[in-house]
């Protein structure tokens, strides 16, 4: 099993003789599994793999600006500043299709096809977790063929795979990549949902980063039902247990400490994020409700944004302030020697020991989150800005 490995599935999806699957790990993560008693050694899955192919030369000194959509619903659904229903609805009112991931009913994250603005929320908003491609870069090849406008979204490592998988440009295709810590897998995920289940009742919605009460400030919301009432609790960066093994790096796929795209020679035309820290640089933006980092890449990229961008507050950023903040835009998360068991201790036991013995926020962390689940939106970014 060669660790390097994205799971993007392209080997998979381009063998002539159907003999590569993508098998789970105990750990739950995919990766592919070559029968070699079908394998004609014909190396197309070499051939075809991104991990294999020099990453192209876009631009070294890439633009960067502050987004805030005017959309008061397209800010709702949004993790930030509201960049993604924007460029989305463009490609969709120009009869294009839109390939992003969603949240299915049972918590899987997957990518799925977007034709119409009014399904557009559900593929709002960041998942912190590896979504489950499939054979979603065939139905691109599919619809691209048929000379329509697609716009593809997801880590810079499922682009990658993607392009590869197209082994040709196509100007009918737009990629836009998102700013990627890492990725945890769904088996992480499920054990948390199960966690936080014996503590509340039954989950019926769960929601990274929910903004509709606390700003940006709440990091998730759940919607549960106890005693026969629905009920919805929220929590923010400092006292969610998932986020805190998700930002310290304890969960991502082995890959993710070694990713070849954090760095400004990013992968697509686009590359979207939060935009930390924008309030000192420009005390004229309102940040309660998040700002999007929107970094254009190359020319095709800077024409649909200069089509997009209308009507929306732009403000140009400094990317250099950026990666100081947002620092997955440039540089690795470091691999912890906490990594080598927490999986195994989450299939040997369950998400509550990792609690017990692995979470351990310091007493700054445990008061500021207090503080933070108190504190009005309003008055949260006064200190912040000012401080």
């Amino acid at each position: 099993m060669n660790k390097d490995c994205t799971g993007c599935g392209t080997c998979v999806l381009k063998c002539p003789k159907h003999c590569i699957t993508m098998k789970l790990t105990q750990e739950g993560f995919y990766y592919p599994i070559k029968d070699t008693n079908n394998c004609i050694n014909c190396n197309l899955c070499e051939k075809v793999c991104h991990l294999n192919h020099s990453q192209p030369q876009f631009n070294l000194l890439p633009k960067l600006y502050a987004f805030v959509n005017n959309n008061p619903s397209h800010i709702k659904q949004s993790s930030s500043g509201g960049f993604f229903p924007n460029i989305a609805s463009h490609i969709i009112n120009e009869k294009g299709i839109v390939f992003a991931t969603y949240m299915d009913e049972d918590f899987n994250i997957k990518f799925g096809i977007c034709k119409n603005i009014s399904d557009l929320p559900m593929f709002c908003g960041s998942k912190y977790v590896q979504s489950e491609i499939g054979a979603t870069y065939a139905v691109v090849e599919k619809e691209l063929k048929s000379f329509k406008k697609v716009l593809f979204v997801g880590t810079p490592c499922q682009v990658a795979g993607l392009k590869s998988y197209l082994l040709k440009e196509y100007d009918n295709l737009y990629t836009m990549d998102i700013i990627c810590h890492g990725v945890p897998s769904l088996l992480f995920f499920k054990k948390y949902l199960q966690y936080i289940q014996s503590k509340l009742g039954k989950i019926q919605k769960f929601k990274f980063r929910d903004k509709s009460k606390y700003g940006i400030q709440c990091v998730s919301s759940c919607s549960y039902v106890h005693k026969g009432n629905l009920h919805t609790k929220i929590h923010n960066d400092n006292t969610l247990n998932y986020y805190y093994f998700y930002m310290f790096g304890d969960s991502y796929r082995e890959c993710c400490y070694n990713c070849k795209y954090t760095n400004p020679n990013r992968i697509s035309d686009i590359t979207i994020g939060d935009y930390w820290g924008i309030e000192k640089e420009n005390i004229k933006i309102q940040t309660n409700k998040g700002v999007t980092a929107v970094i254009i890449n190359t020319e095709k990229g800077e024409k649909l944004f200069n089509i997009v961008k209308e009507g929306n507050e732009i403000y140009p950023g400094n990317y250099n302030n950026l990666k100081l903040i947002n620092t997955a835009l440039t540089s690795q998360v470091k691999r912890k020697k906490t990594r080598d068991t927490i999986y195994q201790e989450l299939t040997n036991s369950n998400f509550n020991y990792l609690i017990n013995h692995r979470y351990k926020p310091s007493t700054l962390q445990y008061i500021k989150g207090k503080i933070k689940g108190i504190c009005p939106p309003f008055l949260f970014y006064i200190i912040k800005k000012y401080t």
